[in-house]
């Protein structure tokens, strides 16, 4: 049991990473199914290799300061 209002405390993540992180991530799978369109594919194929260049450019992507902004809002750190 956690007492009140340490949820977000313990879920880093969910507070400030993971939207950033699922967006660039559905970005780049859009991109990938318009190039797919217009390159006239019929049945364009997501692959392990494909999936694992997104997350990974999509992690890249994200900026060491939103990490810290996540751990200062949710108390992990003190200051920015």
């Amino acid at each position: 049991m956690l007492p009140p209002n340490m949820t977000s405390r313990v879920q880093m993540l969910d507070v400030g990473l993971n939207r950033p992180f699922k967006v660039r991530v559905q970005a780049a799978q859009r991109q990938f199914m318009l190039d797919q369109i217009e390159a006239d594919i019929q049945k364009p194929k997501i692959t392990r290799e494909l999936m694992t260049k997104w997350i990974a450019d999509a992690w890249e992507a994200i900026d060491v300061s939103v990490i810290r902004n996540t751990a200062h809002k949710i108390g992990f750190i003190n200051e920015i």
